[in-house]
Parts: C-alpha cells; sequence; structure tokens
C-alpha cells in the first residue's frame, strides 16, 4: 500500500502524507529548488516521483543531480560515487499539458511504477480544465480535480505556481498568485518561497472548514 512510503519522512514547513495537494509558490528557480531539494532529495528520497517539469528539462535535472552529489561531498570535495544516487523520478517534458493529458499520464505511471508524489510546473501552465469560465475558474477548477487524484491515487500532488510582479519590497502572501484567487479551498498546504527574503518558507495555515468548497 502506497502510504508505507511515507512513514518518517520530515520536510520543513510541510505535513506529508498520502491524499495531499500541496501548492508552493514563488519565483520559478526557487519553487523547483525547494521541491527537488527538501522534497525530492532529502524527504523523499526512496519514492518514485512522477516529476512534469514542461521547458524546465534540462535545468531541472542538472539541479537535481547538483544537489543530489552535495550530499555526499567529503571534506576535500570529492564525491563518494558509491554511495550517490539520485531517486526514482520520471520527468514529463511536456510543454502547456492539458488537463486530459495529465491524468491519463498520472494514471498510468501509478499503476505501472508505484508512483508516490506527483509534481507539476507550473499551475499557470496548465491547459483547460474542468471547469469552464474564466482563466481563474478553470485553474482552481483543475486544483479541486487534482486534489481528488491525490485521494483516489494516494499520492502527495505538489502543485508550483508562478507569482505576481512587482512585489514592491514586501512580503509574498497568497494573494501573489498569478491566476489563482482561491487556492485555500482546495489546498492542504500552501507554502510560499521569499526569495527578498533569502529562501523563507511561508507556510500558510488554511482551517479544515475552508479547504474543498465547491466552486
Amino acid at each position: 500500500m502506497q502510504s508505507s512510503f511515507f512513514e518518517d519522512i520530515d520536510i520543513p514547513g510541510m505535513d506529508y502524507s498520502p491524499g495531499q495537494l500541496i501548492l508552493i509558490g514563488g519565483e520559478n528557480w526557487d519553487v523547483n529548488q525547494y521541491v527537488l531539494k527538501n522534497c525530492i532529495l532529502e524527504g523523499i528520497k526512496d519514492i518514485p516521483v512522477l516529476y512534469f517539469c514542461g521547458n524546465y528539462l534540462s535545468p531541472v535535472t542538472n539541479a537535481l543531480v547538483r544537489l543530489g552529489a552535495e550530499s555526499f561531498r567529503d571534506a576535500e570535495g570529492y564525491i563518494d560515487m558509491d554511495d550517490f544516487h539520485l531517486p526514482p523520478v520520471y520527468f514529463d517534458a511536456t510543454v502547456a499539458p492539458s488537463v486530459s493529458y495529465l491524468i491519463g499520464r498520472i494514471f498510468h505511471f501509478v499503476e505501472t511504477q508505484d508512483i508516490g508524489c506527483i509534481v507539476l510546473d507550473s499551475l499557470q501552465d496548465i491547459q483547460g480544465g474542468p471547469v469552464k469560465g474564466c482563466r481563474e475558474h478553470q485553474l482552481n477548477g483543475t486544483l479541486k480535480l487534482l486534489k481528488t487524484i491525490a485521494e483516489v491515487t494516494l499520492t502527495v500532488v505538489i502543485v508550483l505556481s508562478r507569482i505576481n510582479y512587482p512585489r514592491r519590497n514586501r512580503r509574498l502572501t497568497v494573494d501573489d498568485l498569478q491566476e489563482a484567487p482561491y487556492v485555500e479551498k482546495y489546498c492542504d498546504q500552501i507554502i510560499l518561497i521569499d526569495s527578498e527574503r533569502p529562501f523563507v518558507e511561508e507556510p500558510i495555515d488554511i482551517p479544515a472548514d475552508v479547504r474543498n468548497l465547491a466552486l
């Protein structure tokens, strides 16, 4: 059973358990590095991950190798290749995937590779959605669907979200997330990576009675 993958996982600022939808917001490269380092390399080392990385295949894979190798660098700077290994990560570099494409790929990998974690980079690049209307309603409908997928497949779904500009030298808030005004309704956790305050994680407390309301 997939929940056994998640025993003794400790990720800073994150309650990591099957069936959860976690949104991480911030500037593109900051959120990617946070997921690669804190989630994939240090938090869930042996859990198979399906990573939809869009245009970022080469930078993401290079960063994964670099961050992973740093963990095995000794005092003299040498990497112990006998101990160094990368976790099982399956990359999908499809640009601007549709909701139907994501559903098909996710269930295929859950069935064939026993996937325990799904990462989508980024929310704003997902095309279409189960809800018609403005872009904001489409994206919120997509979040609601991703929450259902997490529950049905007993996986953790992590979706990355871009932020609006300019910030004007103030703290990052949920209102800064691009085209996603009601994310608290569907996400179990929201973490904001604030690059202006070096790599500060800002977990957002979401009351249980606010989550997963109908559109």
